[in-house]
């Protein structure tokens, strides 16, 4: 199952519930230590970027790491919001990561975390991304290829 077809599941059972549950969750809580901003995209770096619709309502992504290695920093905005953040080993061609955030259909909220981890292929310029789904995104699992662009 894809990491968008999760996010479906869990936007088709939010929009069937009628119970208000946001009030039994904690508020989500900035754990990621540096937010993306546009200065964030430095030169010489890759970025994964894309959106998805569901219901009508999108979900889009933007992702940056230097190609030589090192931190990566991104945002998920839309119906879910959030940063993504880890690292680009590019000696081993590995990359690693978490996805922390929210996401909001009506009256219901939800934390989301996505932890990830594959490989870089430069000669191919794609990601291959497994990754697993923690708190109410436990038990969901999924990989997926995404084409990098150069800045």
């Amino acid at each position: 199952m894809s990491l968008f077809e999760s996010i479906k599941d869990l936007l088709a059972t939010a929009s069937s519930t009628l119970i208000v549950v946001s009030s039994l969750f904690s508020p989500s809580q900035q754990l990621l230590s540096q937010p993306v901003t546009p200065s964030a995209q430095i030169v010489n770096s890759y970025a994964v970027s894309g959106e998805y619709t569901y219901l009508g309502q999108k979900i889009t992504y933007t992702v940056f790491f230097p190609q030589k290695g090192g931190s990566i920093t991104g945002k998920v905005d839309g119906i879910c919001q959030g940063d993504v953040g880890g690292d680009y080993k590019r000696s081993e061609s590995a990359i690693s990561g978490v996805i922390l955030g929210n996401c909001k259909l009506g009256f219901f909220s939800q934390d989301a975390k996505i932890i990830f981890s594959g490989s870089v292929n430069e000669g191919e310029k794609k990601t291959y991304l497994n990754w697993v789904g923690d708190g109410f995104l436990a038990g969901k699992r999924g990989n997926v290829a995404l084409d990098l662009t150069t800045n």
